[in-house]
């Protein structure tokens, strides 16, 4: 196997893959610390998920080390000096990231969550912070497992080296220029795919790819501290991200508790209040449609058009509730899925649903899953976009479902399959929760309404508008109306409360 290797594979390839080798397996024992104690299936996906997450760290810390060997290798400008600068830098940048993991560890079983900056504010008394790990013996375990990690990831890295730069005195230059150059460029190739930890187009890695159960602890056992911690340390770096104080906070507090009659001796909170029930809940079905880009400009119930580019929902417009005073929470996908799903405004300028820590908001998912309803959220395309799939499900959504699940061919673009397909899975998902007895919320993202405009050719639609943003809205329309005609022949239509926003 040996002589095989040192035949095909270039020195400089084979230096990098038992670094990353050595680090995946560093990474894995220290993460077991958290890991171990639990067990069952759900955890295996947990460590499954924690390899790709260490794979992506690994990808970071190697790629230069890589790029500038394949460069120097190429033009056989290498040198065993090379090998050894390269080697000090890795083992340093691997023992601050084996620092950060095992700080990690008391971190998470203190506060049950991965390490972020959330940590700075305790390290700036150090003497304190200091003194506290001190008097905590299972700190200075952690402290000990730490010292030994690095003591004997570096002397494994060294002999890596020592014996690199030996096959390199034997193998010089073995390989043909082109040979060497097309595998460098290979593994440069794969080494940027791992670091972006996903083949999605859409999407790289992010915290809510880590999110595949209902459940929070192994969701977060999934991911590694130097993701974690690297991803807020560049949150808080953006503007975005920062304060904003547009008036003061007592001011803004006394306002609010005057618009909501709000009461804060009952939960603490300025705006809740006590609401009492003259009857049993009645545990309607919910199906949430959120409508994307529609607004009330394109449909024909508010500006009167004629002919309607809407004609369904002008129907069931006036044959439902109309809430004329709703108004859309930014301009962006996110910043209405957080408002509909979590009843807070959007924040200015921040991307809510992309928090490194995932809250659990009380809003309209937690109170009905709370209530012994069933919940599923169904996407057109990739879940991983905008940290959607993640943020459902630590939202209590027990299902979500995107591109992964629906037929390939139905796949048009990269807003994934168009709205009619998406009703008529959703339809078949809903069935399939009807016969377990029990409420649910069924909640749509739809895109069809969002460029590029695709319409289907192999259905029942038609249209003489020639402008595709108009044969859009009339295809969305149409879609709507499909889906309610099918769902109006279901047992449980007459028990449900359909929305669309």
């Amino acid at each position: 196997m040996k002589s095989f290797i040192k035949r095909h594979i270039p020195v400089h390839l084979y230096y990098v893959a038992l670094i990353y080798v050595v680090g995946i397996l560093f990474f894995t024992q220290l993460e077991q610390v958290l890991i171990i104690p639990e067990a069952g299936k759900i955890f295996l996906n947990s460590f499954m998920m924690g390899l790709r997450f260490d794979t992506v760290i690994s990808a970071y810390v190697l790629f230069f080390p890589l790029l500038l060997l394949s460069i120097l290798t190429f033009f056989k400008k290498d040198s065993n000096t090379v090998y050894k600068v390269l080697t000090y830098l890795i083992v340093f940048s691997f023992w601050i990231s084996f620092l950060i993991c095992a700080i990690d560890i008391p971190y998470f079983n203190y506060f049950f969550t991965r390490l972020t900056t959330g940590i700075l504010p305790i390290m700036n008394d150090f003497a304190f912070s200091f003194e506290m790990i001190l008097r905590e013996p299972s700190f200075l375990i952690y402290f000990f497992v730490l010292i030994g990690a690095l003591y004997f990831y570096q002397k494994i890295i060294f002999k890596i080296t020592q014996k690199i730069i030996s096959d390199r005195k034997i193998n010089f230059y073995i390989h043909e220029t082109n040979y060497i150059f097309f595998l460098s460029v290979l593994t440069c190739c794969l080494t940027i795919l791992s670091a972006r930890g996903r083949l999605d187009v859409k999407s790289p890695i992010r915290i809510g790819t880590a999110y595949e159960s209902n459940f929070p602890l192994p969701n977060m056992l999934g991911l590694n501290p130097v993701f974690t911690f690297s991803r807020s340390l560049l949150d808080d770096m953006q503007n975005i991200n920062q304060n904003y104080s547009l008036m003061n906070d007592d001011e803004a507090v006394a306002n609010v508790k005057s618009y909501f009659n709000g009461n804060d001796t009952i939960l603490g909170s300025p705006i809740s209040r006590k609401i009492n029930f003259e009857q049993p809940p009645k545990n309607y079905n919910i199906v949430l449609v959120i409508l994307e880009s529609m607004s009330a400009d394109k449909m024909g119930y508010f500006n009167n058009q004629s002919p309607s580019l809407t004609p369904f929902l002008d129907k069931i417009s006036k044959e439902g509730i109309v809430f004329n005073n709703f108004y859309g929470a930014g301009i962006h996908t996110y910043n209405g899925l957080y408002s509909i799903l979590t009843s807070f405004p959007s924040l200015m300028k921040k991307h809510t649903l992309k928090d490194v820590v995932i809250r659990n908001y009380s809003g309209l998912p937690k109170v009905l899953f709370e209530n012994n309803y069933q919940t599923i959220f169904l996407v057109s395309h990739d879940s991983e976009f905008d940290n959607m799939g993640g943020f459902m499900r630590a939202n209590n959504f027990q299902k979500v479902f995107s591109d992964d699940n629906y037929t390939s061919e139905e796949i048009l673009s990269n807003l994934g399959v168009l709205d009619h397909y998406l009703f008529k899975f959703g339809l078949n998902e809903i069935n399939s929760l009807n016969k377990n007895s029990k409420p649910f919320l069924a909640a749509f993202l739809t895109a069809s309404d969002h460029s590029p405009y695709i319409i289907p050719k192999n259905i029942s639609f038609s249209t003489n508008r020639t402008k595709e943003k108009e044969k859009a809205v009339e295809y969305v329309d149409w879609s709507i109306k499909q889906f309610i005609e099918s769902a109006s022949k279901e047992s449980w239509f007459d028990n449900t409360i359909f929305v669309f926003t």
